[in-house]
């Protein structure tokens, strides 16, 4: 796919044009499922594909005002896409970040992107998930300088994520502590209702198990009340975010 390349004029215009024209075949025989109103209707339209409009031919991409966003990386109109840590002369001593506490969610690997006449982009790719993000804002001339860009990018994205999964994951525990109290509160109930029937058979000999049932289910009511407290904490901090 030649993509950006259409409008190098150092290219002659016999050869743009059958490049126009392979592209199209390919994407008509690619994409054959998408909808009729996300496919370009003839070869010319093939010439107005760039970052700008490139979710529309292939609903692949979405596009921001400041980042494109894909799931797949053959469908990023751009010449080619690395992990930062294999740009000629960068050193860097990982190949991503962690995207949560444990190591559970794949890396955040910072990315960089070439685009025609020595121009790069900077961006992130999320293992977990496979999505590719790339920054439109900036367009750098150096590819060092795009992948220590990156860096930082997959650096502080990888910051937030972790502290958004902590703070769900505080806010997950706090709700199953509600659950196993409200739990533990039906099963005290229990114990106390069956309490109450045997004292009421005999009064001297069940006294004491009726008092400790009571105390039981008094003793649940404090845990619980102060567990939902906690798990409404948690749940106001993750929504804060």
């Amino acid at each position: 796919m030649s993509r950006l390349a259409y409008f190098n004029l150092a290219i002659p215009a016999p050869k743009r044009l059958a490049m126009m024209r392979t592209d199209f075949a390919s994407h008509a025989a690619r994409y054959s499922h998408r909808p009729e109103d996300r496919k370009p209707d003839s070869w010319r339209k093939v010439r107005t594909w760039g970052l700008h409009n490139y979710s529309a031919a292939f609903g692949m991409c979405d596009i921001g005002p400041d980042a494109l966003y894909s799931f797949d990386k053959k469908s990023i109109p751009v010449r080619s896409v690395i992990n930062a840590h294999e740009v000629d002369g960068v050193r860097m001593n990982h190949t991503g970040y962690c995207a949560d506490s444990n190591g559970d969610h794949g890396l955040i690997v910072p990315i960089v992107a070439r685009l025609p006449h020595g121009r790069f982009l900077s961006g992130y790719h999320w293992t977990d998930n496979g999505e590719y993000v790339l920054f439109t804002s900036h367009v750098f001339d150096d590819a060092v300088k795009a992948a220590r860009d990156a860096d930082r990018e997959a650096d502080k994205h990888a910051e937030e994520m972790r502290d958004d999964n902590d703070r769900f994951n505080a806010m997950s525990n706090a709700e199953q502590l509600v659950e196993a109290k409200e739990s533990d509160l039906r099963d005290a109930w229990i114990d106390y209702k069956a309490a109450q029937i045997a004292y009421l058979q005999d009064r001297k000999r069940f006294a004491g198990q009726l008092d400790k049932a009571r105390e039981w289910v008094s003793e649940v009511i404090v845990d619980l009340r102060a567990s939902r407290r906690e798990f409404e904490e948690a749940k106001q901090a993750y929504e804060r975010g």
